[in-house]
C-alpha cells in the first residue's frame, strides 16, 4: 500500500493543463497533478525557482510533446520521465482531450493495480 498520493508532473503547452485537469478529477483519491504548461520546450531555457521546485516534488514527469530528453530537465534521480508525443493530436482538440484522457485513465488503472487488492486509496 502506498503512503501517499503519487506526484505527477505534466510538462507541455496547453495540453499539460487538460491532462492536469483530468487527472485531478479522475483520479483524485489515487495521485496527485501539477502542470507546467510550457510553450516549445528548450534545454538551454531558464527554468524558474517554482518550475524546479515542481520537478523535484514529483514522482514521474511526462512530457507533452517531442524535443526534450529528460536528461535536460534535471530532474532528480529517482524521479520517472514518460514522455506523450502530442504529433498526431495536432489541429484537433477532441481527438486531443479524448487522447489524453484515455492516457491518463490507464494511468490511474496502473496506480490502482500497484494498490493491490485492498481497493483503499492511500492516504
Amino acid at each position: 500500500m502506498f503512503k501517499r498520493r503519487a506526484r505527477i508532473l505534466f510538462i507541455g503547452g496547453d495540453a499539460a493543463l487538460t491532462a492536469t485537469d483530468l487527472a485531478n478529477d479522475l483520479g483524485r483519491y489515487w495521485l496527485e497533478a501539477r502542470a507546467q504548461p510550457i510553450h516549445g520546450l528548450h534545454a538551454a531555457a531558464p527554468v524558474s525557482e517554482a518550475a524546479q521546485a515542481d520537478r523535484q516534488w514529483a514522482d514521474t514527469v511526462i512530457l507533452l510533446g517531442e524535443g526534450v530528453a529528460d536528461s535536460e530537465l534535471r530532474l532528480p534521480q529517482r524521479t520517472q520521465c514518460r514522455c506523450w508525443p502530442l504529433s498526431d493530436w495536432k489541429g484537433c482538440q477532441s481527438v486531443r482531450n479524448a487522447e489524453l484522457r484515455r492516457r491518463v485513465s490507464g494511468l490511474i488503472g496502473g496506480l490502482r493495480l500497484l494498490e493491490g487488492s485492498s481497493g483503499a486509496p492511500p492516504v
